[in-house]
């Protein structure tokens, strides 16, 4: 199965990415995320990294741990 590449994001979740982010983020790098929202309605810092082998962007708590991650499609 072949790997799918990132796609260039702006933004995640309402959250603007900068210019250093935008490209960190494809180039496969954690992106760190300040006030990220919850479920629940609270913030926390949050980290997004695209993998190429589930072909989409997950967040976690710790970054580039895929142990916590959780898949978000946007």
């Amino acid at each position: 199965m072949p790997l799918r590449s990132s796609k260039n994001l702006t933004k995640w979740k309402g959250i603007p990415l900068t210019e250093e982010q935008q490209k960190d983020y494809r180039e496969g790098k954690s992106v760190k995320l300040d006030n990220y929202p919850l479920k629940d309605g609270t913030t926390a810092t949050m980290y997004l990294m695209f993998y190429p082998d589930k072909g989409q962007p997950f967040a976690s708590k710790k970054g580039g741990v895929r142990e916590t991650t959780e898949c978000l499609v946007e």
